[in-house]
C-alpha cells in the first residue's frame, strides 16, 4: 500500500471521526447538515455535495444543506422527485453511482454553477425504516468516476444524518411534551383556581390564546334546550359576532358532540362540514375539542386559522386537554354558584319578602329590590320601569350605576327597545352584547355603559306593570339558574309595587275625599235657598272631576229634567224612553263611562253632547236601584274615567244631597 493510500485511509478516519463529532455536538440542525455536507464532498473529493428531505407530499424534495466550492447556495429549493438525480434512490431505497452521460438534472446543475453534470453518488437517508431523502455528491475534482468506497462512506453520513433526525425529533417530542405540561400544569393552576364561572370561562380562553396561534378562539357552551351552542367567552371577534350561535345538529361541531372525540382540519375551505361563520375571517384551518363534564358534553372549544396546515396533532392534543380541565372547571364552578346560590337566594328572598310587605311605602319597596338585584346577581347597574298607562310609555321609578336623568328621558313604548319588547311579550330576555342588539338601537342603554342585561317583566295577575333590568358594565353571561333568581324577585317586587301603589292611590283618595267634603260643607253652609243645591252639585261636580261641563238631573216620571248645569247653558230635556246616555243610566241603575262619545250608539241622539261636541262622559245614578237624579260631568277632551272617579263623583253628590 502507498504512501498516498495511507493518506487517505487517515483522511477518512478522521473525517468520519469529525461526523461522529458533529451527530454528537449540541448543534443547530443546520449547522450540523452543512458540516456532513463538507464532510461528504472532502471524502469522496467531490466538487459539491447536496443533502434533500422530502416533503409531506412525498413527491418533491426541498434541499436542506449543500457543500463544495464555487456551489451556489441552493438551501430550501423545492423540486420534484420525478425525473430528478435523487428518484430511484428515495423511491427504490437504491444507491446509484451514475455517470456519463449522466441524465440532466436543471437543480444539481444549477448547483454546480451551470458546469456539466459528469458523475455522482446518491445514497438513501433512511430511520426506522422510514425514507427521509438522499445524499448526494456530484463531479469527483480528478475527473474520474465515484466507486463502491465513495458509496460505503456516503452511508455512513447518511446513517449519521439519520442519526440527527432521530435525534432531533426526540428533541422535538421532549419539546413538545414538555410545552404541553407547563401549559397543561399551568392552565390547572389558573382554571381550576376559581369557582366563579365567568372567571372560569375567559381563564381558559385566554390560555388557549396564549399558546395557540388564531384568527379568533372561542368556548362555546350548548344552551338548556341542548339545540344551540352559544359564544360564552371569545378572543378575536367583534360586534355581532359575538351572538353568532350554531346548530348543534349540523357541521362539524354536530360530530364532536355526538363522538365526544377533536378533530383537526387543516384544509377547512374544503371540508363541508366546517361552517364559516365570521364573514371577515375564512377559516382555513380549525381545532375541535369538546368540552365534556363527568356526565354530559358542555360545549366546545374552536380555535381557527385564515392559512391553511396550521395545526398540528400536538395542538389538537393540547387543546383537547385543556377541553378536558376545561369541562371539570366549568362543571365545578356551576356546582358551587349553584349551591352557593340556592343558600343565598333562599335567605335573601325570604329577607326581601318580609321587607317589601311590611312596608307600603313606594321609594322604600323599590330602594329594597334595587339593592337585592345588585348583590344577588353581582351586577353594578339597575333599573325599575313602570308602565304609565296613560302616557303608553315605561317610566324609570328607581335606577343605580347609571345617570338617573338619562334613564328618566328614557321613555319606551310597548315594543320598543329591549324593555319594551320584554312588556310587550311578557317575556324574560337576556343579552350578552348589547350593543349588538337591534332592538337596543330605539333605546339605547349602551350609551350609559350597559354591556349585557337581563330584564324580566314585573306582572301581577295576567298583566305587565313594568319591567326590572339588571345589566352589568363588562361582558356577562347570564345563567338560567340567575334568569330565574330575577323572576323571583320580580314577582315579589310585583305585588309589593302594586300593594304600595294601591295604598298611594287609597291614601289620595282619602284626602281628596277629605278636601272636598270641607269644600262641600263650606258651601253648603253658606247656601241659603233649597234651589241653589242642584248649581252646588254640579259646580262641585265640574270642579272635583276637573270636567268641563257637569249636569245634575232629576227625574220625574217618564222624564229627565236638566236641574243646573255647570260651565253652560241649560240642556234639552230628555225622554226616558229614547235612546239616550242618561235613559240607560236610569234603566240599569248603573254608573256610564265612556271615553269616545261620538263612537258609542247611547249618545247617538243625544243634543248636548253633539251641540257642545263633548268627547268623553261619566254620568252617575243617584237615589239607589230607581234613580230620582242624575249627575254626569263631561270633557272636550277624550279621558278615560275610572270607577274611582264614579265613586268619588256619587259620594260628593250623596253627601250634598243628605245635608
Amino acid at each position: 500500500m502507498d504512501a498516498e493510500s495511507i493518506v487517505s485511509i487517515e483522511q477518512q478516519v478522521a473525517g468520519l471521526h469529525r461526523v461522529a463529532q458533529v451527530a454528537v455536538d449540541p448543534l443547530a440542525p443546520e449547522e450540523a447538515l452543512r458540516r456532513i455536507a463538507e464532510e461528504a464532498c472532502l471524502l469522496t473529493e467531490a466538487s459539491a455535495s447536496a443533502i434533500a428531505f422530502l416533503t409531506e407530499s412525498e413527491t418533491k424534495l426541498r434541499l436542506v444543506a449543500v457543500a463544495g466550492e464555487d456551489v451556489q447556495d441552493l438551501r430550501g429549493t423545492v423540486f420534484r422527485v420525478e425525473n430528478s438525480l435523487m428518484e430511484n434512490t428515495v423511491r427504490r431505497g437504491e444507491n446509484a453511482i451514475p455517470f456519463y452521460p449522466v441524465h440532466p438534472d436543471p437543480v444539481m446543475e444549477s448547483l454546480l454553477g451551470g458546469a456539466r453534470l459528469r458523475g455522482a453518488a446518491v445514497v438513501p437517508i433512511q430511520c426506522d425504516q422510514q425514507m427521509l431523502g438522499a445524499l448526494a455528491v456530484l463531479n469527483k475534482r480528478n475527473g474520474s468516476r465515484f466507486d463502491s468506497s465513495d458509496v460505503r462512506i456516503l452511508q455512513i453520513l447518511a446513517s449519521h444524518i439519520a442519526s440527527l433526525w432521530r435525534r432531533r425529533q426526540l428533541e422535538q417530542r421532549t419539546d413538545r411534551l414538555r410545552r404541553e405540561l407547563d401549559v397543561m400544569y399551568h392552565a390547572a393552576q389558573s382554571i381550576g383556581s376559581s369557582l366563579n364561572l365567568n372567571e372560569v370561562l375567559d381563564t381558559v380562553v385566554d390560555e388557549v390564546a396564549a399558546h395557540l396561534p388564531h384568527a379568533f378562539a372561542a368556548l362555546f357552551l350548548l344552551t338548556d334546550e341542548r339545540t344551540h351552542l352559544f359564544i360564552a367567552a371569545e378572543r378575536g371577534l367583534e360586534g355581532e359576532e359575538r351572538e353568532v350561535m350554531l346548530a348543534a345538529d349540523e357541521g362539524l361541531q354536530a360530530e364532536v358532540l355526538r363522538s365526544g372525540e377533536p378533530r383537526l382540519v387543516n384544509a377547512a375551505d374544503l371540508e363541508p362540514g366546517v361552517e364559516q361563520f365570521v364573514p371577515r375571517l375564512r377559516i382555513l384551518s380549525a381545532l375541535y375539542a369538546p368540552v365534556k363534564s363527568r356526565t354530559k358534553t358542555l360545549g366546545l372549544l374552536l380555535v381557527t386559522s385564515t392559512s391553511r396546515n396550521t395545526y398540528t396533532e400536538a395542538d389538537l392534543k393540547l387543546l383537547n386537554g385543556v377541553a378536558s380541565q376545561a369541562g371539570i372547571a366549568i362543571e365545578n364552578a356551576l356546582l358551587y354558584e349553584d349551591a352557593h346560590r340556592r343558600a343565598e337566594e333562599a335567605t335573601s328572598i325570604y329577607e326581601l319578602s318580609q321587607s317589601v310587605n311590611s312596608s307600603l311605602e313606594l321609594h322604600s319597596v323599590l330602594d329594597l329590590v334595587a339593592d337585592s338585584v345588585l348583590r344577588l346577581l353581582q351586577v353594578d347597574k339597575f333599573a325599575l320601569m313602570l308602565y304609565d298607562s296613560n302616557e303608553g310609555v315605561l317610566r324609570t321609578y328607581v335606577s343605580r350605576g347609571v345617570d338617573p336623568a338619562y334613564f328618566d328621558r328614557l321613555r319606551p313604548t310597548k315594543g320598543q327597545g329591549i324593555p319594551g319588547w320584554v312588556l310587550e311579550f311578557q317575556s324574560p330576555v337576556y343579552v350578552l352584547d348589547v350593543s349588538a342588539d337591534p332592538r337596543n338601537a330605539a333605546v339605547p342603554l349602551d350609551r350609559e355603559g350597559v354591556v349585557s342585561l337581563a330584564c324580566v317583566p314585573l306582572q301581577v295577575g295576567m298583566e305587565a306593570m313594568g319591567v326590572m333590568l339588571a345589566m352589568s358594565s363588562r361582558r356577562r353571561l347570564f345563567t338560567i339558574a340567575e334568569m330565574e333568581l330575577l323572576y323571583t324577585i320580580a314577582n315579589q317586587a310585583a305585588v309589593a309595587i302594586d300593594n304600595a301603589l294601591r295604598y298611594e292611590e287609597e291614601r289620595q283618595k282619602s284626602e281628596d275625599l277629605r278636601q272636598y267634603f270641607l269644600r262641600v260643607a263650606r258651601a253648603i253652609g253658606s247656601t241659603v235657598k233649597q234651589g241653589e243645591v242642584p248649581q252646588l252639585i254640579a259646580n262641585i261636580a265640574a270642579e272635583v272631576l276637573r270636567a268641563d261641563r257637569a249636569i245634575y238631573y232629576t227625574v220625574e216620571g217618564h222624564r229627565i229634567k236638566p236641574m243646573a248645569v255647570s260651565g253652560s247653558r241649560m240642556a234639552t230635556l230628555l225622554d226616558e224612553e229614547e235612546t239616550s246616555s242618561m235613559a240607560w243610566v236610569v234603566k240599569t241603575g248603573r254608573p256610564l263611562l265612556v271615553y269616545q262619545a261620538s263612537s258609542d250608539v247611547r249618545f247617538r241622539d243625544d243634543p248636548f253632547v253633539q251641540r257642545e261636541g263633548m268627547a268623553s262622559c261619566l254620568a252617575v245614578p243617584l237615589g239607589g236601584k230607581k234613580p230620582t237624579s242624575l249627575l254626569a260631568v263631561y270633557t272636550l277632551q277624550p279621558r278615560k274615567f275610572t270607577r274611582h272617579d264614579a265613586e268619588l263623583l256619587s259620594t260628593v253628590a250623596e253627601l250634598v244631597l243628605e245635608t
